[in-house]
């Protein structure tokens, strides 16, 4: 039979027993209510990308995401050779759209990638400093008189869709302009080699202004074989009249044509 005392301490043993497991219990409580205020003081965009770092479509910070940047890219780099000015702006956006497009930002320039309604979006914060970025490297790729109006926008997909209401209007004399130094063009002293691609830088923005329709029917390819022949024709007329043989050359520039037809 226990003695009184080994009964007391039997007790003593029981009681702090389940004193630690109340206790056990009270620490796992805490530590569930410290993980929750942890997560609800983390920001939404460090939510997403703690949910699939992996994927760029819901980690802004993913190299391969539109709203990445590179650690070298500056707010003042310059993006195109020449910059914008009245007389360039098919080729100029040509070239930017290239440039934006190796960056993957085109998305943002296009609409396609909108700005968040929601302040607590994820993509907010990522989406307005992207769009600052673009816009700040189109207003460096423009002339100084252009910048002014730049510098006050608030979207990169609206600048650009005014540029291109600005500067459109403008394609009427371009091709005015292209089409008479293409009539006054010849060979000069340079070599045939360097008077051809003088012709063909022309005939190539002409043909940004003008492109060809997008059609199989044998109506266009006539069109087309029509054009080549005027081409052709435009380049003899301009080189050295030492070339007393032409008609000669002109053989071999139509069969060539005829076989990549």
């Amino acid at each position: 039979m226990d003695s009184p005392q080994q009964n007391t301490h039997y007790m003593d043993t029981a009681w702090t027993a389940a004193e630690l497991a109340e206790r056990g219990r009270e620490y796992s409580s805490r530590a569930m209510s410290t993980d929750s205020s942890s997560s609800s003081n983390t920001s939404p965009e460090q939510n997403m990308q703690n949910q699939n770092p992996s994927n760029p479509e819901s980690n802004p910070h993913h190299p391969a995401s539109p709203y990445f940047i590179q650690p070298g890219e500056g707010a003042s780099s310059l993006l195109v050779p020449e910059l914008l000015t009245t007389e360039n702006y098919v080729t100029w956006a040509r070239t930017m759209r290239r440039a934006l497009n190796i960056k993957n930002k085109l998305g943002f320039i296009d609409g396609k990638i909108t700005k968040p309604t929601n302040a607590s979006d994820p993509f907010f914060t990522a989406w307005e400093r992207c769009n600052d970025m673009i816009i700040s490297w189109i207003q460096h790729s423009v002339s100084i008189e252009h910048r002014p109006t730049i510098a006050h926008a608030d979207n990169a997909a609206t600048v650009w869709h005014d540029l291109c209401e600005r500067f459109s209007i403008q394609n009427a004399p371009r091709i005015f302009q292209l089409r008479k130094a293409v009539s006054a063009l010849i060979q000069d002293d340079d070599s045939v080699s360097i008077y051809y691609n003088k012709l063909k830088g022309y005939w190539d923005e002409l043909e940004i202004y003008e492109p060809m329709p997008l059609c199989t029917c044998g109506s266009v390819k006539i069109l087309a074989d029509h054009h080549y022949r005027s081409k052709v024709m435009q380049f003899l007329m301009g080189i050295h009249d030492s070339y007393d043989n032409k008609s000669a050359i002109l053989q071999p520039l139509f069969t060539a044509h005829n076989n990549r037809n």
